[in-house]
């Protein structure tokens, strides 16, 4: 089929093209739940790539740093008995989060000593969580703990969980990072925060799909008063929208059934192709109003 019976196919047929188009994007809506997303540094990598390969190789033997922290803040020194139990609460729930392998405190750090030939690692709290005097004054004297688990002043607290590796899925931070702010959010009389690398990819991967609604709905106004100005036609401008709507839409759906994944490069997709699908559909309208001047409707369409 040449262009000229393509084009007397499409205005002869225009309703059924029309259906055909809305069928079709229809059919493929279930592969938009299907969409997967990864905002790791993995995404910025060919899955061959060596480099990867290597770091891949590195965290397998030496284990990964992906870390979830609650940081806790009191008014006071934590010695106190009140505080202790806070914490060691917040210790319990960090365990229990999905994906959380191991959880280090200031309640099971271990001082180490030695005798000779022989050393020794003992907690400074006992299982009563009571810690003696003696111990309290090694504790506050202990540069490994300083700026690590406690800070300067002995108010604030770091409690750091370690997530399992994942070698050949892509992490999920979002889980545990949101398990873990439900669990702590009903802990009174303590300034809680929770960092560490899984928060901070969280949030990113939600500041990034949150930026990207945002921008979108930016430029579809942006474009809507341009195309209105332009045409001065309500109808027109809704209509030029709606296409570039549906191209974006029929684009993502063909991306997730061909197992494209939304990273922080592909999301700009969207806002892309709806410039360029209104710009050319302005310089395609503007010339077909000009050709219908002296021409039929078929004739400039061809044209």
């Amino acid at each position: 089929m040449n262009k000229t019976s393509f084009i007397k196919s499409i205005i002869r047929h225009d309703l059924k093209a029309f259906i055909l188009c809305f069928i079709l994007l229809g059919a493929l809506a279930p592969t938009l739940f299907s969409l997967k997303s990864d905002f790791t540094h993995k995404a910025f990598y060919n899955q061959n790539d060596p480099l990867l390969a290597v770091f891949q190789d590195y965290e397998k033997t030496f284990g990964n740093d992906d870390r979830l922290v609650i940081i806790a803040h009191f008014k006071e020194e934590f010695f106190s008995e009140q505080n202790i139990k806070t914490i060691d609460s917040l210790v319990g729930k960090l365990q229990k989060t999905k994906s959380i392998v191991n959880v280090e405190s200031i309640l099971n750090y271990k001082k180490i000593t030695s005798t000779k030939e022989d050393i020794f690692l003992d907690n400074y709290f006992d299982k009563n969580l009571k810690i003696s005097k003696s111990n309290l004054l090694k504790l506050k004297n202990e540069k490994s703990i300083n700026g690590y688990l406690l800070s300067k002043d002995f108010k604030t607290v770091a409690i750091y969980g370690s997530l399992e590796p994942y070698f050949n899925n892509k992490p999920d931070y979002e889980t545990p990072v949101r398990e873990l702010r439900e669990s702590i959010k009903n802990i009174e009389d303590v300034e809680l925060h929770i960092t560490g690398t899984a928060a901070i990819m969280e949030a990113m991967s939600t500041e990034t799909v949150r930026d990207i609604k945002l921008i979108f709905l930016l430029i579809l106004l942006l474009l809507f008063i341009i195309c209105f100005i332009i045409f001065r036609n309500i109808r027109t401008t809704v209509i030029l929208l709606l296409m570039g709507l549906v191209t974006i839409i029929m684009t993502i759906e063909l991306a997730s059934l061909l197992g494209v994944t939304l990273t922080a490069t592909t999301a700009m997709i969207p806002q892309i192709i709806l410039a360029i699908c209104i710009l050319d559909a302005i310089h395609i309208l503007t010339s077909f109003q000009k050709l219908r001047e002296s021409n039929s409707i078929e004739d400039s369409i061809k044209r």
